[in-house]
């Protein structure tokens, strides 16, 4: 989304440039329903970073590791706090960074909340007896926590021991075999 918001603003500068005229007579122009201008100019500022900071979020949020969602949301927070991401001030010259204190504090309290928000997703997860990060979204396999609980809810039975009455299973014969070598592939 950054990368997309930084190109976009190159096409609509040079757009305008050749027109005749520049960003900061035309910023005006735009009214909120036809291009959200002021959130391309937020995304194209550190959009570098703010790319590796969204993806991280996403890998992290869709692994349920709440805590690491709340720190990297905390690094997004004081980078736009400085102005390091989603800082700008648009001069006749152009668009230009905002490097400071309180660069873009709207942005660092977003930020913020959502760092609260995953701390508070980590305290109901736990509460709930998940396992830390839960199930992994790209692992079909099941997480270690629900392996365990199986384990302990079927006492007579060792963890790679087969399920009686379920029937023949496809490719039962071959792990019967590896089972009696002493071998199980599950």
């Amino acid at each position: 989304m950054p990368s997309l918001a930084a190109w976009l603003l190159i096409n609509i500068d040079l757009s305008l440039r050749t027109a005749g005229t520049s960003l900061f007579d035309a910023a005006s122009k735009f009214s909120p329903g036809d291009l959200a201008i002021r959130g391309v100019f937020a995304l194209n500022q550190g959009f570098i970073f703010t790319s590796m900071i969204f993806a991280a979020l996403l890998v992290y949020a869709a692994e349920r590791q709440w805590l690491r969602v709340a720190a990297w949301a905390l690094v997004a927070s004081l980078l736009s706090f400085l102005g390091v991401i989603h800082a700008w001030t648009l001069t006749p010259l152009g668009l230009q960074v905002k490097l400071g204190w309180a660069a873009a504090p709207d942005f660092a309290l977003a930020y913020l909340g959502l760092a609260v928000l995953a701390v508070g997703l980590n305290l109901i997860s736990r509460n709930a007896g998940e396992p830390e990060g839960g199930r992994r979204f790209f692992d079909k396999r099941s997480s270690r926590g629900e392996r365990a609980s199986r384990v302990e809810s079927n006492p007579g039975r060792e963890p790679g021991q087969a399920s009686t009455g379920t029937g023949p299973r496809r490719g039962d014969g071959r792990r019967r075999r590896d089972r009696q070598a002493g071998e199980f592939r599950g």
